[in-house]
């Protein structure tokens, strides 16, 4: 394009000293300024870690980088009186001024203070960058202009409106992925457009910012950063781009499937380059004698870890020392907590703790009276260990303090369990493991399993390395070790008994002379479920699975009237309910093969629908099959009512599939709703109980326990050890426990601190 309507030759650079004139001044803030300002944010992050993050792509760098490049440029124009490139020049600097207007109104509420800082104490420079480029931008525009109307008669100069729209244009089209993923999330943490809101996520919406702000979510400008401003600026509320952190954290779980911390967190470093989430990437850790798990923590880790177990077939029971030594190689003490799954049935009775190399026993008394003794403990910084029940067959363990520098702690468990009886005539024990935890298992660490037993060692996983020895005195012992990583994996022995032995008993160990404990063996056929309903869990680690899952439907029995709900961001109806034939049945297994699982599934509402279905079929029952939940996610309103009001429900069977935590499942075993299938050897096991159970073709064998004199001793009862009597103990507890009275509460409490368990 040429500067005028005859196509006039472009005038030379004139070196006279007529015209517009502009300092070195010009020069320090328009262009040195910019660039230092733009260098020192690159590679400090310091504006990112404590207001947002002005850069957070390579094409905001590149627009930023247009400021000082652009009034470099028609500096170096007007200085050298060159306008052979008049038209380039004025929209380069028209560029400049739309990237610096945009920055100008983001540092907008930065700004007063920018000014007070730099009056009181000459700092505060960097954030007025953007302003003072405006300013400078816009100065030599004019001369620019001024200069071309000296050079030509009607020189065509480029609109500014033009380039100064469409720069901004790209600045709001580049905020784009926060304003599609913030008003996702949004809508996703309301519970009436959770589906579309995770529709949104699913299609638009950005992992890594929706996992940058599971971090941190205290910038004043966050989230939207430039449009954000742009919107506060012209007085448009914007609450719908703000996000807590926690939301973050259970929409990151269900885009993905995966916990937020299990990933690699994203850079958050600022200007001492130290992290700006410590607590989340493992430096510090503020759940210091809190009530969860969290985040894992840096440098503690499991240097030991043994199994001492012995069982007496005789009355199906075992018990199990579980040692564990902690280590800490970073410079502050640390707490190490864990969830651990104990036997089906399990109950911890006895804990110890090394202090300078001598064991001590626990104390045991009310959840709330200990917790607050540890509590008080740890702010004392003394050597404290906690457990407390978290759950059905579950417990959360804290120890504090492990010394730093390589520090050890350790400490013992001791746990009393049932068998779980698949005929009179054998039985499985499973030992405890890990579920959730804050510190590292090295992969190089083994744990020791050493178990003796009355009876013969059926079977046990063949992938390990046992041995298995007996004697003439009809002791069976077994030893070997574990890998680490199978350390969160649950792990079975079969033990064989003698079909005879139905009947045992035992004293009280804290009661009168005379009081004792009788326990046989009951067998309970299982009827098939008039109507039954199949919740499946749609979460991404339902995958692996689905084959076994399909496996399990088809082998289900003609007669069956069942219906299929897959729980995804609200449910769906695969199979409706009916009495299914051949076909339907090869039908409803082949939809489980073509369902696409994704993300991280909200199980509840797909519950609450199953519920509804089933209101009045007191025959009725509902088969979950999940995996791990380790989010707690918004809870569905109508199932929390049912829960509460609930009037002859039909029986929810459960079966988890993973290891790991799942907090819905926690809560309605806690609420006294599901009936957990115990994992053994793998998912296939529980799978196989559960559709035996809907078949009518299971048959459960029971430990029941009655108390009384010496009057109620079987004839043919044999003698056995008191921890028949500690778990008749735990059954008593969970009876008053869920009568919810004081008085049968307190009675609970006196219970269990006279047989020394824990127990909720």
């Amino acid at each position: 394009m040429t500067l005028s309507k005859d196509k006039a030759a472009p005038v030379a650079a004139d070196h006279g000293q007529t015209g517009p004139q502009v300092g070195i001044l010009s020069f320090l803030l328009g262009v040195l300024l910019p660039a230092f300002t733009l260098l020192f944010e690159a590679v400090s992050r310091m504006c990112a870690s404590l207001a947002f993050d002005p850069i957070p792509t390579v094409w905001h760098i590149m627009l930023a980088a247009t400021v000082p490049v652009a009034n470099a440029a028609v500096f170096l124009s007007i200085r050298y009186r060159d306008t052979r490139h008049l038209p380039f020049m004025l929209r380069f600097n028209g560029v400049a001024i739309g990237v610096s207007a945009c920055y100008a109104c983001a540092f907008a509420a930065l700004t007063p203070l920018a000014v007070l800082a730099l009056i009181a104490c000459g700092l505060g420079l960097l954030p007025l960058s953007p302003l003072i480029s405006l300013i400078v931008a816009m100065t030599l525009r004019r001369k620019l202009r001024k200069l071309a109307m000296q050079k030509e008669q009607e020189p065509i100069i480029p609109k500014l409106r033009y380039t100064f729209s469409a720069t901004v244009a790209m600045m709001l089209f580049l905020c784009l992925p926060n304003v599609l993923t913030f008003t996702g999330a949004k809508l996703a943490s309301r519970y009436d457009t959770r589906a579309s809101g995770m529709q949104l996520l699913r299609n638009y919406g950005s992992e890594k910012i929706l996992l940058r702000y599971c971090y941190s979510t205290n910038n004043p400008l966050s989230p939207a950063s430039l449009l954000s401003a742009l919107l506060s600026i012209l007085n448009v509320e914007s609450h719908f781009l703000d996000l807590d952190t926690r939301d973050a954290q259970q929409l990151y779980y269900r885009l993905t499937g995966a916990m937020y911390n299990s990933v690699v967190p994203p850079d958050m470093r600022s200007f001492r380059r130290d992290s700006i989430g410590p607590v989340d990437t493992g430096e510090f850790d503020r759940n210091q004698g809190g009530d969860s798990v969290a985040a894992p923590v840096k440098n503690l880790f499991l240097k030991e870890s043994g199994l001492d177990a012995i069982v007496d077939s005789d009355s199906a029971t075992s018990y199990t020392e579980w040692t564990l030594v902690f280590q800490n190689d970073s410079y502050l003490e640390r707490e190490a907590r864990a969830q651990a799954v104990l036997p089906p049935g399990g109950v911890v009775s006895r804990l110890t703790l090394w202090v300078n190399g001598k064991e001590r026993e626990a104390a045991y008394n009310a959840r709330a009276k200990v917790k607050n003794a540890y509590k008080s403990i740890v702010q004392q910084r003394r050597d404290p260990v906690l457990v407390t029940t978290s759950g059905k067959d579950r417990i959360m363990l804290q120890c504090f303090p492990v010394p730093p520098t390589g520090g050890v702690m350790k400490i013992r468990i001791g746990i009393t369990a049932p068998l779980a009886l698949e005929s009179p005539e054998q039985g499985l024990l499973r030992t405890p493991f890990f579920i959730e935890k804050n510190f590292s298992i090295p992969d190089t660490n083994r744990q020791a399993i050493r178990m003796q037993a009355n009876s013969a060692i059926a079977t046990f996983i063949p992938s390990a390395e046992f041995s298995v020895t007996s004697s003439k005195e009809n002791t069976h012992c077994l030893a070997g070790s574990l890998p680490g990583p199978l350390m969160s994996r649950p792990f079975t022995i079969r033990l064989s008994r003698q079909s005879g032995t139905a009947n045992t008993w035992t004293e009280k160990p804290a009661a009168g002379k005379g009081d004792i404990v009788c326990q046989s063996i009951i067998e309970k056929p299982i009827r098939m479920p008039g109507q039954t309903i199949i919740v499946i869990d749609g979460s991404s680690r339902m995958a692996q699975h689905k084959e076994a899952i399909s496996r399990a439907i088809a082998g289900l029995p003609e007669e069956a009237r069942f219906s299929i709900l897959l729980a995804d961001d609200d449910f769906t109806e695969l199979r409706s309910m009916r009495r299914q034939n051949a076909a339907g049945i090869r039908i409803a297994a082949e939809s489980i093969m073509d369902t696409s699982f994704e993300g991280g599934r909200d199980n509840a509402p797909a519950l609450n629908e199953a519920f509804r279905l089933l209101e009045g079929y007191p025959d009725g029952a509902i088969l979950w099959i999940h995996s791990t939940q380790p989010v707690e996610l918004p809870f569905n309103p109508e199932l929390a009512r049912r829960i509460r009001d609930r009037v002859n429900d039909p029986v929810l069977y459960e079966v988890q599939l993973d290891a790991g935590v799942n907090i819905l499942s926690q809560r309605l075993e806690d609420a006294h709703v599901a009936d957990s299938i115990p994992d053994f050897d793998d998912a296939g096991h529980s799978l196989r109980k559960a559709f035996s159970i809907l078949s009518g073709k299971a048959t459960v064998f029971q430990l029941e326990r009655t108390s009384g004199s010496g009057e109620i001793i079987p004839k043919q009862g044999n003698h056995a050890w008191q921890h028949v009597a500690r778990l008749w103990a735990n059954g008593e507890i969970l009876k008053l426990e869920k009568s919810g009275k004081q008085e049968d509460l307190a009675r609970a409490v006196s219970i269990a601190m006279a047989h020394q368990l824990v127990t909720p």
